[in-house]
């Protein structure tokens, strides 16, 4: 009988370690993600990029996962970057190689990560690495230089754009059809009368640092075939042909950008002199065939974040000025990859973007219309501010006085997506140079989701916005994030649907929501017993001053009367026992946040086995049952 008990121990200690083994080697691309916002599964963008590669990519991730060891949070996010790393090269059916490297101090490897241009942070008197090189079969290559943890949303984002990257070595082609003298030009300097050329606006730079620029001018008739993003900026007066053409660009999946202004600032008419010339753009006949508008008579206003300016009544004070909005990571859309690093933005006596009106009667056969995406947003007290509103030279004063706050946020940019209708449903529109050709081929609905970007501003681009000239080193300081907004914007569209489809993802981070709030509450009940502490010290300060002054002046500074004496020793046994409450506080802060603790190993260490003792005993009491009736 023992025999057999050992017999039956040994053959179930093998059978244990045999399913193991098979299960390690059987089910090793197997998993199971049970975290909220699936943060450990790819997004269906990025198993497409990586699904319609066309030759074999190398993945070399350098991170130093030795050092991180004694950093438990900085250990766990290299840990979720070799994951996703590993959870690309499995969706790639063989397409990507991945490389895990362990740059140690002084060797080849550190060197390599070094050469490649990636950047150590310093760690306990080393270098600690966490950065992807990615290279494909022609020397192409692209580097991550650094996961920054504060970026881990956008973790699969940055990957998913390394590897496209790869794929895509040359630098897009941008269709500029522009308003405004973006590129430079001249003008009419009102003390000579004589042309003055302009420099090119600093935004061109930063844009073709990541693409080669194609001014089309603003007569086109056809958007050239190489162009991958069609810029447009403060279009005025375009022709219908020139209309049509971006139309079709739209219609055929073309990727677009659309910068328009009600009131642009920045448009200087050729003669400075002429007040009266207009600044107002529109892409109306475009908008109003997807549903969308931007109002051509109202600007967004909004105290809350308005710009500080110095007025010509009293140059020493500062006045809001409500249509210069200075806004931060709480107007943008966090989620989005062209917005969720934004965190400061001024846009000027910009639009807005809403829904258009449905015509009345509405068609029997209305179109679809896109969906609008806020990317950029004021507050919920925001102001509709009519035009008409701004005087020559403007007032900000005035302004700030016949502001009225709103009850919704204005939407200053967003992305437009989803089937719409052509601006042109009768096709290309007669010209004396072009008549009417029947037979010219057009298109009356989009073929798949438009990719468009609209911003309803276009002096958030001007250099004065988001700009500063040091003139002791002759450099341009960045005050604000304009030029990364618009370079990510012309980036993002470059790309793929895949890529564009593709959003911040939920962190692996989860804060003790209770905890945080508990030291909340605890930090709030200090600050006010605080407030009181410094009250009282205030209010026994100036008895002091009180009684000395009450002394008379042949009395010795140096000797403290009684009731000086008195008013101290009560000021020390205040403060003594503000303090003891103050400890009090924290100490019972410190008490429950150990008793939530306990309360939380209890149910995460305890619950399995409890249920697994609960699941046995109502099987044994079953079996017992069967038997019994048997």
């Amino acid at each position: 009988m023992r025999t057999s008990s050992l017999a039956a121990t040994a053959l179930l200690i093998v059978l244990f370690l045999g399913i193991n083994m098979f299960s390690l080697s059987a089910l090793r691309g197997i998993k199971l993600d049970a975290s909220e916002g699936k943060i450990y599964t790819l997004s269906k963008g990025s198993r497409n990029i990586v699904a319609s590669l066309d030759e074999k990519v190398r993945l070399k991730l350098f991170y130093s996962r030795d050092l991180a060891r004694g950093e438990p949070t900085l250990a766990a996010y290299g840990d979720r970057v070799r994951e996703m790393l590993e959870e690309f090269a499995a969706a790639s059916r063989g397409k990507l190689d991945l490389e895990v490297i362990e740059p140690l101090a002084y060797s080849e490897a550190e060197d390599e990560a070094s050469q490649a241009g990636l950047e150590a942070a310093p760690l306990r008197g080393a270098n600690f690495f966490l950065g992807l090189v990615v290279e494909g079969s022609t020397d192409t290559r692209v580097t991550i230089p650094f996961f920054n943890p504060m970026k881990e949303g956008f973790l699969e984002y940055d990957i998913a754009k390394a590897i496209l990257s790869v794929g895509t070595p040359d630098k897009p082609v941008v269709g500029l059809i522009s308003g405004i003298q973006l590129q430079g030009g001249f003008t009419m300097d009102p003390r000579t009368q004589q042309p003055r050329q302009t420099q090119p606006w600093f935004i061109m730079q930063e844009v073709e640092g990541l693409a080669t620029i194609n001014n089309l001018g603003t007569t086109v008739s056809k958007i050239p075939d190489d162009v991958d993003v069609l810029w447009v900026v403060h279009p005025k007066n375009l022709s219908d042909e020139t209309l049509y053409a971006i139309d079709q660009f739209v219609m055929k999946g073309g990727h677009a950008l659309f910068c328009v202004d009600p009131l642009c600032e920045a448009d200087t008419p050729p003669n400075p002199a002429d007040l009266s010339a207009p600044r107002s753009s529109n892409l109306t006949k475009l908008l109003s065939a997807w549903g969308v508008e931007v109002p051509a008579d109202k600007i967004a206003a909004d105290e809350s974040v308005a710009l500080q300016v110095n007025t010509q009544r009293n140059a020493n004070s500062r006045t809001p000025y409500v249509i210069w909005l200075r806004l931060d990571g709480k107007n943008v859309d966090t989620k989005d990859p062209i917005t969720g690093q934004m965190s400061m933005l001024h846009f000027a006596s910009s639009g807005f973007i809403r829904k258009a009106a449905p015509p009345a009667p509405a068609p029997a056969a209305s179109g679809p219309v896109a969906d609008i995406i806020p990317l950029v947003t004021t507050t919920d007290k925001a102001m509709q501010l009519p035009t008409a509103a701004i005087s020559t030279p403007p007032d900000p004063a005035a302004l700030l006085a016949a502001f009225v706050p709103g009850n919704e946020k204005l939407t200053l940019a967003a992305r437009l997506t989803g089937k719409v209708n052509s601006a042109f449903p009768q096709g290309k529109p007669a010209t004396a140079d072009s008549p009417d050709d029947p037979a010219a081929p057009s298109l009356k609905e989009s073929t798949q989701p438009i990719n468009v970007i609209l911003v309803a501003d276009t002096d958030m681009m001007a250099d004065m916005f988001w700009t500063q000239q040091d003139r002791l080193f002759n450099q341009v300081i960045k005050i604000a994030d304009n030029g990364d907004l618009l370079s990510n914007m012309i980036d993002n569209l470059a790309g793929n649907a895949d890529l564009i489809s593709l959003r911040a993802r939920d962190t692996a981070f989860r804060p003790f929501t209770r905890v945080e709030e508990m030291r909340r509450d605890a930090a709030k009940n200090l600050l006010e017993q605080q407030k009181t502490v410094d009250e009282e010290v205030a209010q026994t300060e100036r008895e002091l001053q009180e009684l000395q002054a009450a002394r008379g002046q042949n009395a010795s500074s140096l000797v403290l009367t009684p009731e000086q004496q008195k008013a101290v020793t009560d000021l020390r046994a205040k403060l003594a026992d503000s303090r003891r409450e103050q400890r009090r506080l924290k100490l019972e802060l410190n008490k429950d946040i150990e008793s939530l603790g306990t309360t939380l190993k209890l149910v995460n260490i305890g619950m399995m086995p409890a249920a697994v003792t609960l699941l046995a005993i109502a099987l044994s009491v079953g079996r017992r049952a069967r038997r019994k009736s048997a």
